[in-house]
């Protein structure tokens, strides 16, 4: 079972490593991520323009990956409850795709968006950075005799 989570990194929230863990390289892990996309940036010079046209050509190729059906099998479909921030109204949604693929993207739109970790450099911004993103998996091990294979998914069998 493992976990990854973005929006609230094990420093925020208020997780103890041991000083042994953060001696050498292992304390370059609580950077946050903007700050070491800019130090890559800068240690292999790749500048601004660079990211931005590889950015739209992967959200292309994405996009068109995504049309044709690629990731259908590699995602499990779940509800989730979403919360409108206007309304307020919260409604049950069905996610059946990676929603940080961007369609339409283009160089030119990306490099129109401002550096998003100024603090650390320019060549990072929303558009040519990945999305926050929180996630978790769970590996199950199990014997032929406690799960049945259907055409969609594994149903666990007690």
């Amino acid at each position: 079972m493992g976990c990854e989570s973005m929006s609230a990194p094990a420093a925020r929230q208020g997780l103890d490593f041991s000083e042994e863990l953060l001696q050498g390289e292992a304390k370059d892990c609580l950077q946050p991520m903007g700050q070491t996309s800019e130090n890559v940036g800068a240690d292999f010079d790749i500048s601004r323009e660079a990211q931005d046209k590889f950015a739209a050509w992967s959200y292309n190729k994405a996009e068109r990956a995504q049309k044709e059906g690629w990731f259908a099998d590699e995602i499990c479909p779940i509800k989730v409850k979403v919360k409108d921030p206007k309304s307020g109204q919260v409604k049950e949604v069905l996610l059946t795709q990676d929603e940080g693929i961007r369609p339409g993207t283009t160089y030119e739109s990306l490099s129109k968006i401002r550096p998003a970790f100024k603090q650390y450099g320019d060549r990072s911004t929303g558009g040519n950075s990945s999305q926050v993103t929180d996630g978790g998996k769970l590996k199950a091990e199990l014997s032929s005799h406690t799960s049945i294979q259907t055409s969609s998914h594994t149903r666990l069998m007690h």
